[in-house]
């Protein structure tokens, strides 16, 4: 199986594992609004523009991604504080409160994960997936 196939396919079983130990908790979060609220939370400003150069989606999907999220009561527009053409995302406190249920459940997934590894095959891991991110980074 090619590289590229075997990414994909690891990355679609993560993020169906990561849907089910959400819902088991009952955290009302996809993986990419919990992805997105994530980075809206390390984002100081947080703009639909820098939300959609991180996420790697296109300005459509992200706008109507983030009028979903603000119906759902996760995210609040603010104006932008130097840019008047611009606005800013703010989490509500119940996006915090979903957040912090999300890194839980990540971590839980997290831990789930390296126990089928030794300590020297998770470092393998951190430096192989270290060198495919720097290479993906570099031809991006």
């Amino acid at each position: 199986m090619k590289l590229s196939n075997r990414l994909f396919r690891i990355l679609d079983q993560y993020k169906i594992a990561m849907t089910q130990h959400f819902r088991a908790q009952q955290i009302a979060l996809s993986p990419l609004h919990y992805k997105v609220l994530q980075l809206i939370h390390a984002l100081d400003p947080a703009t639909p523009q820098l939300i959609a150069q991180r996420s790697g989606r296109d300005k459509a999907q992200v706008t109507r991604l983030l009028q979903e999220m603000e119906k759902q009561g996760l995210i609040e527009k603010r104006p932008h504080p130097t840019d008047r053409r611009s606005i800013c995302l703010a989490l509500t406190p119940l996006a915090c409160e979903r957040v912090n249920q999300g890194e839980q459940e990540a971590a839980r997934l997290d831990e789930r994960l390296c126990s089928l590894l030794t300590p020297t095959e998770i470092a393998q891991l951190q430096q192989l997936l270290d060198k495919i991110e720097k290479g993906l980074e570099s031809t991006g």
